[in-house]
């Protein structure tokens, strides 16, 4: 039997579904629940969960390690931590949980149980399985769950070979259920530790906002600028612009200093209203025409008109629980 520490199989991660040939024997697609790697290893009277970095968690989590020695027989599995809050997946939960021992740990297992969703098995009272391909490994694992040989708190990572249902578990429903994307394997991969052999996909929401802001009066504003910015929230980058208003007589006004010193897309404290006007004394400037002119004060100006921001649409909503289920 493998024994701790296991250093698990990761992922590559990249903006898009790969081409059915990017893998060796074809393409199977998993779930990525948001929760914590896992590795554990199970059998009557043992347990030990192990995380991804190989630190012990098994006070942590004492259903986990629990169910684990109640197994009819020895098995060594990879999955993912989660916790199940309303109806969805809560990482904020989750973290609280791994940070309890002893008496917290048993309280908290009680009001907030975890669940390991297992998508892999890497060995077994027959031995290793590390060499097989993950066809095989994961007929095995559809069987363990059929014969009920794994059940609550195990949960069985739902996977298929079918793109479109792929594509359908990236859309930004999903991710409001807590499945962060999609874990791609090749069919004939065997299981490599520590190596980044599969490929992840993660879900991708952005939203789009403008915002304007003032120097000054509000009925007399010296300055007036916005910023336009989309957001994606998978990978946390946002891309944006910033502009400044000209004065009614043609010449620039100098841009705000808060704005120069924020990120594209960000909000800068502005003075409150009624606050006098005051002299740029930063240096920056603005550019126009081919030349620099330095922050002065500048007549009222009207705010420039906010773009129209397309129509929300909302992706199909995803069940309320996903039952366990194998597709391969």
């Amino acid at each position: 039997m493998l024994s701790p520490p296991v250093q698990p199989m990761l992922a590559e991660a990249r903006a898009e579904l790969p081409p059915e040939r990017a893998l060796p024997g074809g393409l199977a697609f998993e779930q990525k629940p948001d929760g914590y790697r896992a590795v554990l290893f199970a059998g009557p009277g043992r347990a030990h969960l192990q995380s991804r970095n190989g630190a012990d968690l098994s006070s942590a989590f004492p259903e986990i390690t629990a169910a684990g020695r109640d197994l009819r027989q020895p098995l060594v599995l990879d999955g993912e931590l989660v916790v199940a809050t309303e109806g969805r997946l809560d990482f904020g939960r989750l973290q609280a949980r791994a940070r309890r021992r002893g008496a917290g740990a048993r309280q908290a297992a009680r009001t907030a149980p975890a669940h390991l969703i297992v998508f892999d098995v890497l060995d077994t009272a027959d031995g290793p399985l590390l060499n097989e391909p993950y066809q095989a490994r994961r007929a095995l694992l559809e069987e363990l769950f059929t014969e009920e040989v794994l059940a609550a708190p195990f949960v069985l990572c739902p996977a298929t070979t079918d793109r479109a249902t792929a594509e359908d578990w990236l859309d930004p429903a999903w991710g409001a259920a807590g499945i962060e994307g999609v874990v791609v394997k090749g069919l004939a991969q065997k299981y490599q530790p520590g190596r980044r052999g599969w490929i992840k996909v993660r879900a991708r929401a952005s939203a789009e906002a403008v915002v304007a802001s003032v120097t000054g009066r509000v009925a007399a504003p010296v300055r007036s600028c916005w910023a336009a910015t989309t957001r994606q929230a998978a990978c946390g980058s946002s891309r944006g612009r910033h502009r400044c208003r000209r004065r009614p007589d043609g010449r620039s006004a100098a841009c705000c200093p808060q704005a120069e010193r924020s990120t594209p897309g960000s909000t800068a404290a502005s003075p409150p209203v009624g606050a006098p006007a005051r002299r740029s004394t930063t240096g920056r400037s603005c550019r126009r025409r081919g030349r620099v002119r330095r922050g002065h004060r500048g007549g009222p100006g009207p705010l420039p008109a906010p773009h129209p921001l397309p129509a929300r649409t909302r992706g199909p909503e995803p069940p309320a629980a996903a039952a366990p289920r194998g597709l391969i």
